[in-house]
């Protein structure tokens, strides 16, 4: 029940909602632990120390720099 517990999250919404949005997931529960995206400046929890974006742009930085290294090894390869 509410009433008996000092948390401001009931067990349904801990359950059934904040697992759906990742960014207010990171906001209530690990505040310590949330940090902003460099690109976007959305709150999310990181998988490591490193971490530096959320995951949509992570997933565009990855892409980004990909294909950047691709670029730069065909460009090296002597024929």
């Amino acid at each position: 029940m509410q009433s008996n517990s000092y948390s401001l999250c009931c067990k349904w919404f801990r359950r059934a909602v904040l697992p759906q949005d990742k960014p207010l997931f990171a906001e209530i529960i690990d505040k310590g632990q949330a940090k902003r995206c460099v690109i976007c400046g959305a709150a999310f929890v990181p998988k490591s120390n490193r971490g530096k974006y959320c995951e949509k742009c992570a997933k565009a930085v990855r892409r980004k720099k990909k294909a950047e290294y691709e670029r730069r090894r065909r460009q090296r390869v002597d024929i």
